[in-house]
């Protein structure tokens, strides 16, 4: 008690009391300040500032990491992760042509394997190759472009007449009264073949079939000159004479224009030809015209015998 007796009496002396009274009055009221339960009043986030951002100093503002809870919960949909979303879609059959073609009903004693496939071809695609592949299309036969023109002179031995670029089944020497027919230009370009339509004696250097006092079929080269005797009635016997000049070999500047070429022939003529081959179906000797090359085609006898001559002149 003395020491504070001692330091009021001091205080009072140097004037110094009014602070003293703070101090005191300080060290009563700090046990009540900190063992108090203040109230804190929420903090509105909407209302507060924007914190500034940072700038190279440092931060301004003290960041919280406390999140604030609203009552609100996310009630968004959810995904289970072992479901499948995306599923593909069934694949549709193949339509299959009816009838009795590839896809339709087998013919009778074919074998049909699993794949549904006519006569077991593997891969299931009909008449496809192994692997599903489809089968290739056939290739159509393409039109020749190469043409021919044929040049000749006809008539009585005396005064002949001269034709240029003969129609196919031009009838000579005239549609009334033909005894020739021309068919048209061989395979290989190199003859031309003409019908004898009524009985004549030929002479000459072409080759006539089955012979010359029976010419029924008739083959010229570019130079050839054939002779013929005609029985004309009360005027008697007439000779005709037959000049083949030359086969000019050329080449149409398309495909069409070659097509009209190949088709090109005499309507007289080939009025004449139908009745022929009503009569005899085998007047044409079996040469046939083959409208895509623009050519005769030989028959199939002709053909092997002169594979037959060509074998023998290379043992030879």
């Amino acid at each position: 008690m003395n020491l504070l007796r001692n330091v009021w009496a001091d205080l009072r002396d140097k004037k110094l009391w009014p602070v003293a009274a703070v101090l005191l009055v300080a060290l009563v009221a700090i046990p009540f300040v900190l063992g108090g339960d203040p109230k804190v009043e929420p903090v509105d986030n909407a209302a507060a500032p924007t914190p500034a951002p940072e700038t190279a100093q440092g931060p301004q503002n003290a960041v919280s990491l406390e999140q604030r809870d609203t009552g609100k919960v996310n009630r968004g949909k959810g995904r289970d992760p072992f479901k499948q979303r995306f599923q593909p879609k069934p694949s549709k059959p193949p339509q299959q042509p009816e009838g009795d073609g590839p896809g339709g009903p087998p013919a009778e004693g074919g074998a049909v394997d699993r794949g549904g496939s006519p006569g077991g071809s593997p891969g299931g695609s009909p008449g496809g190759s192994p692997g599903g592949s489809p089968a290739p299309r056939p290739q159509r036969d393409r039109v020749s472009r190469t043409t021919y023109r044929v040049d000749l002179a006809f008539g009585k031995a005396e005064s002949t007449r001269n034709y240029r670029n003969v129609a196919r089944l031009t009838p000579l020497p005239s549609a009334d009264d033909p005894f020739l027919v021309f068919l048209g230009v061989t395979s290989d370009g190199k003859a031309a073949r003409f019908l004898v339509t009524s009985g004549v004696v030929a002479d000459g250097d072409g080759k006539c079939e089955p012979s010359n006092s029976s010419c029924e079929q008739l083959t010229l080269k570019p130079g050839d000159r054939m002779y013929f005797d005609v029985q004309s009635g009360t005027a008697g016997v007439v000779t005709y004479q037959l000049d083949l000049e030359r086969i000019r070999r050329g080449k149409a500047a398309s495909a069409a224009s070659a097509a009209r070429a190949h088709k090109r022939e005499s309507k007289a003529g080939r009025e004449i030809l139908r009745e022929l081959v009503a009569l005899d179906p085998d007047v044409t000797g079996g040469w046939r015209f083959d409208p895509k090359t623009g050519v005769l085609v030989a028959p199939v006898k002709e053909l092997k015998s002169k594979a037959a001559r060509i074998k023998a002149e290379v043992r030879e």
